[in-house]
């Protein structure tokens, strides 16, 4: 999934599996860097995907919400799972799995304005959230892959 400034669409994602995609840079499944934009996923595993930044996605400057979604398997050297960069409007991962995830330099890399709430975190290293105490481990997990 790509989407820039050049394109004037939000993206609105529910259900389904974003699986086996590969960028040699930035964004592995999902690259969304449109200034003001929305994208939002629900109900969604996103797994084994790979990227230099971002194995599962690289996101920018837009307002991003993921609500059940499973970040499984994904892989890249700087944020194995996600990374959320320079974000212009709020950002949250509500009810979400991060399971195997991988990277040379943190798995899921956010910017301290991310809510991340009623999560798991879960053999994805290294991690690197700039967070306190937003993560709860007493969750109805998302759906995870057989």
């Amino acid at each position: 999934i790509y989407c820039d400034n050049r394109f004037n669409n939000n993206i609105s994602i529910t259900g389904g599996t974003i699986t086996q995609c590969e960028a040699t840079g930035c964004g592995g499944a999902i690259y969304y860097t449109k200034m003001n934009g929305t994208l939002t996923i629900k109900n969604t595993l996103i797994c084994n995907n790979s990227a230099r930044e971002g194995g599962a996605g690289f996101l920018s400057r837009a307002q991003i919400a993921f609500d059940n979604v499973s970040f499984v398997n994904n892989n890249a050297q700087s944020g194995g799972a996600v990374i959320i960069n320079s974000p212009a409007q709020e950002s949250s991962f509500d009810n979400c799995l991060f399971l195997g995830n991988t990277a040379h330099q943190s798995s899921v890399f956010t910017p301290a304005s991310t809510d991340i709430t009623e999560s798991l975190v879960k053999n994805t290293l290294p991690l690197l959230f700039p967070f306190t105490d937003t993560v709860s481990h007493n969750v109805n997990l998302p759906f995870v892959p057989a």
